[in-house]
């Protein structure tokens, strides 16, 4: 038996004062080339692994700089001039218990660590704003029993490339990726999708 249907709830289009048109996905595309869909399979996955290393960097002294309810801004202090492979919008930056027994080269890179270090965290904090010229980071860290200390420290950057990379990688996206062949070709140029004369009949009479 269906819900009863609710009398207060008013349709779109009817909210609207038009119904909106509704056609099919029939781009009707050449196929694509397996091998350009693995070349750029193969690029999208080097690029998510560029784009997730976490940098090792060593803090030479903290400072608190504001306190508010959502809460409080610390300024880390490098030393040194900071350079980082990917942008540090949504980046954390925090310090392990556990830290990898190798030279603190605040150059070195990594990204396969997260399996010895992710239940180990000491402090954690959002990076804010990064002063790349002085070496200057600053984090908001929201437990104030945790804050940041001297020492070694990472900066793990946001994943903006974690869904372009499942959609082109993971099999759960295999019913896409078969589209993307043709996709691709398009995305080459001198590629036109054929619209059916009835579409076009409908939007001429609009």
């Amino acid at each position: 038996m269906s819900p009863p249907e609710d009398r207060f709830v008013i349709p779109i289009e009817q909210e609207l004062g038009f119904s909106q048109a509704r056609y099919p996905i029939r781009l009707s595309l050449p196929t694509g080339r397996d091998y350009s869909f693995e070349d750029a399979r193969q690029a999208v996955k080097a690029e998510f692994r560029d784009s997730v290393k976490w940098k090792r960097m060593r803090c030479r002294s903290v400072k608190k700089v504001s306190e508010s309810e959502d809460g409080m801004v610390y300024l880390l202090e490098v030393g040194h001039a900071v350079e980082f492979d990917w942008t540090w919008e949504g980046a954390i930056a925090f310090r392990p218990l556990n830290l990898r027994d190798f030279a603190d080269d605040p150059g070195e890179t990594f990204d396969d660590a997260e399996a010895d270090i992710k239940d180990s965290i000491s402090w954690s904090g959002e990076v804010l704003e990064v002063d790349d010229t002085t070496g200057r980071i600053y984090i908001s860290v929201k437990d104030p029993e945790y804050p940041p200390t001297t020492g070694s420290f990472y900066v793990r950057p946001f994943e903006f490339l974690a869904v372009l990379n499942a959609v082109f990688n993971h099999q759960n996206f295999r019913m896409i990726q078969n589209l993307l062949p043709s996709r691709l070709k398009a995305c080459e140029g001198d590629v036109h999708p054929s619209v059916p004369s009835g579409y076009i009949s409908i939007i001429a009479a609009c």
